[in-house]
């Protein structure tokens, strides 16, 4: 090698040394730059701010998601319209006559949904069944009262009626713990025995028992059997018991009041004896706030 040629390639052969032992220097300083940074600093997927919180969480108390557990109640809701698709629960009013005997009296129902189902106020005007104007209520910590005191007699038995025998309480009774069993389904009336030319309704009877429980809060039946029509869908006649005697509630004149169906007329008995009857007016509804 010419010493011209020595010149030219030792200052290109220690230029290279240089630039490689920089880059060295540089990416070591990188890495241990990286490994200084804190975990707490690395967003992991699972904390992200962006991800929303998952529906449950969100919202423990939607009655909409909660009445879907017992499959006869659901279907009824469905079909019932629109009152139990609110998160927040509705309220209804529903007001009518009230005929117990010869006696008439002005009703109003109110009924809040509810976490535990639904709490109800009925006012009553002057009659023979409350003495004087008074607030009737209801609701599953408290049971049946009268102006804020435990309700007994007459004055149960008419609020256990007017809220327990109800489809909306069909629906909503699954939220306080109530159980669901289909005893049997296609029934005839007694009455129709196994005539091949029998035409008229039968019913799916569904049974409702109430929780295990002590105290004022129960109500006086355990049990309630719901009759639904097979065809229809619709509740006909709810079985109770009151002091060891059968009572029927049987409802009629189902009408669909901007989509929302409820029947106008029921008439309770025992041992064959109408005892009470009411007959709706008006109904409305909204979400409560």
């Amino acid at each position: 090698m010419s010493l011209r040629e020595r010149k030219i390639f030792w200052p290109i052969i220690i230029l290279a040394v240089c630039s490689l032992t920089a880059l060295v220097i540089a990416s070591a300083r990188t890495r241990l730059s990286i490994a200084r940074v804190p975990l707490a600093q690395v967003p992991s997927p699972l904390q992200s701010p962006s991800q929303s919180p998952s529906p449950i969480a969100s919202a423990p108390h939607d009655l909409s998601s909660r009445l879907a557990r017992q499959p006869e109640a659901f279907r009824q809701s469905r079909l019932l319209g629109k009152r139990f698709l609110s998160a927040r629960g509705e309220q209804s009013v529903l007001i009518g006559t009230l005929t117990i005997g010869q006696q008439q009296q002005a009703l109003q129902v109110t009924r809040h949904q509810d976490a535990t189902g639904e709490r109800v106020d009925i006012t009553v005007a002057n009659g023979t069944v409350v003495s004087g104007p008074s607030l009737l209520t209801w609701n599953v910590a408290d049971g049946a009262r009268s102006s804020a005191s435990p309700a007994t007699g007459a004055e149960r038995a008419l609020i256990e009626r007017i809220v327990l025998d109800s489809p909306d309480q069909f629906v909503l009774a699954q939220l306080r713990g109530a159980s669901y069993y289909t005893i049997a389904r296609q029934v005839r009336p007694e009455e129709a025995g196994s005539a091949d030319n029998y035409t008229g309704p039968v019913w799916d009877i569904v049974r409702v028992g109430e929780p295990a429980s002590s105290g004022q809060s129960s109500p006086q039946s355990s049990w309630r059997l719901y009759y639904i029509n097979s065809k229809t869908g619709l509740i006909e006649k709810v079985i109770s018991e009151e002091q060891g005697e059968q009572i029927i509630a049987e409802f009629s004149n189902w009408v669909d009041q901007s989509g929302e169906k409820i029947p106008t007329s029921i008439v309770w008995k025992r041992q064959g004896q109408v005892v009470m009857r009411f007959d709706l007016t008006g109904f409305s509804h909204l979400a409560q706030q």
